[in-house]
């Protein structure tokens, strides 16, 4: 026999809550690719594009 138990709906503040953690979850993210972002252009800049591939040299490796 199979038991099927109902439950309300979830209330507003936990859904807001959710959201409020999703969102901070990616602006966490956004912030991190900035700083990898500035990190890059950082070693450009000292080292030049030396190790780093084009679009195209990287499409023909797959």
């Amino acid at each position: 026999m199979t038991e099927l138990i109902l439950k309300s709906r979830i209330p507003r503040p936990k859904q807001e809550n959710r959201k409020q953690i999703a969102r901070e979850k990616h602006i966490a993210e956004f912030k991190e690719a900035i700083r990898e972002t500035e990190a890059m252009v950082k070693d450009i800049r000292l080292n030049g594009t030396k190790g780093y591939q084009t679009m195209d040299e990287f499409l023909k490796t797959l």
